[in-house]
Parts: structure tokens; sequence; C-alpha cells
């Protein structure tokens, strides 16, 4: 983790064009990311301390992640922070880096680089996230902060994604956008599967039973 790796990521907000185009391996990546995750995850957990110590009626409702957390500030705050910033979004970046890769490279043979430059496109995406994902565990603002993230997040890894890829913004857009459709089709199909199952179990359990 270097102090360099800060200062990109943070000038990424600022001039994305020029810090999204810096190739780096998976391992460099997740450097970059922990060493830009550090302050947000401090915030976090200071913003915890700050609602429970002053504000001790108020329950901190992590809407989106929905982890309640009441009383004193305890273990619980830092433990959330850690799964937050350390574990879930690296673990997603990871997850969606490969989909984004499957998609843009064996379905529509459009990308032109290898998996480490995508997962360095969704890895700088998540840079608003870290700047700002912090001001989640303040009550009444978590959902628009929520949207504006999103979109920020979005604009970024077409960016990124492009300048990475060597492919046009565009194309980047319906990278994402296919990539969507599909995993929403998947789960759509699974859900589906599983319904199927479970009505067919059930009919067989009704049916043996009325033969019975």
């Amino acid at each position: 983790m270097e102090l360099k790796d800060f200062v990109s990521g943070y000038g990424i907000l600022i001039k994305p064009r020029k810090e999204v185009s810096k190739k780096r391996s998976v391992k460099e990546s997740l450097m970059f990311y922990y060493a830009n995750s550090i302050i947000p995850f401090v915030l976090f957990a200071l913003a915890s301390l700050l609602l429970s110590s002053y504000v001790p009626q108020l329950a901190l409702y992590y809407t989106w992640l929905h982890i309640p957390i009441t009383g004193t500030f305890s273990t619980d705050a830092v433990l959330t922070g850690v799964l937050i910033f350390f574990i879930a979004v690296p673990l997603g970046i990871a997850v969606n880096a490969a989909l984004y890769q499957l998609v843009g490279k064996k379905i529509m043979n459009s990308f032109k680089g290898n998996y480490s430059q995508t997962f360095s496109a969704a890895t700088y995406a998540a840079m608003p996230f870290l700047a700002f994902g912090w001001l989640l565990s303040l009550p009444f603002i978590e959902f628009p902060i929520i949207y504006i993230i999103a979109a920020w997040e979005l604009a970024l890894f077409v960016i990124a994604l492009g300048a990475q890829q060597k492919i046009m913004g565009s194309e980047a857009f319906f990278v994402f956008l296919m990539t969507l459709v599909l995993v929403v089709l998947v789960v759509f199909a699974v859900a589906a599967i599983v319904n199927a199952v479970q009505s067919y179990i059930m009919f067989s359990s009704l049916y043996g039973s009325a033969l019975a």
C-alpha cells in the first residue's frame, strides 16, 4: 500500500479519464483498493460511535445490508465495517469483473485485454463508494446516497472499462447492460426451476397421500 495509490484513488473522482487508464495486475488493484479503504472504514466506525454515543435512543440500521446495530458502540460496528470494506466489496469486484470479462471477451468478443484489466476497471469504479459509502451509516440520508453512488460508479465503470479494454464507451455500457440482463435471466431461471421442483414435490406428496 503506497501513498501514490491513495492519491491516484481520489484523483479518479476528480479526473477519471487520466487515472483509470493505468493498468494494474489483480494483486496491484487489490492493494490499490485496500489503500483507499482504510480511511472510509475509520469514518464508518467513527460515525457509528458518534451516533450511538450522542443519540443512544436511535438504532443504527444499515438498510442496504439489513444489519441492525443498537446500543453503545461495540465490536458489532467494527465487524460490520470489516465485512463491508475488506471482504464483501472486494469479493463483489472479483465476481463482477469475472462476469464482465466473460460477456465482453467470450460472448461479445469486443475486449482486447485480460481479466486483470477488467478487474482494474471494476476497482476504479468502486471509488465513489469508498469516498462516500461511510455516509450510509447516517440515518435518513442512506437512500439518496445509494442512488448517487450507484450512478457515479456506473459512469466511472464505463469510462474505466473503455480505457482498460480499448473499446468505446457505448460498448462498455452495452457490456454492463448485457451482463445485467444475463444475471437477471439466470436468477429468474433458477427461481423458476426451484419453484417447479417444490411444486412437483408438493404435488407428489399430496397425490401419494390421496392414493394411500
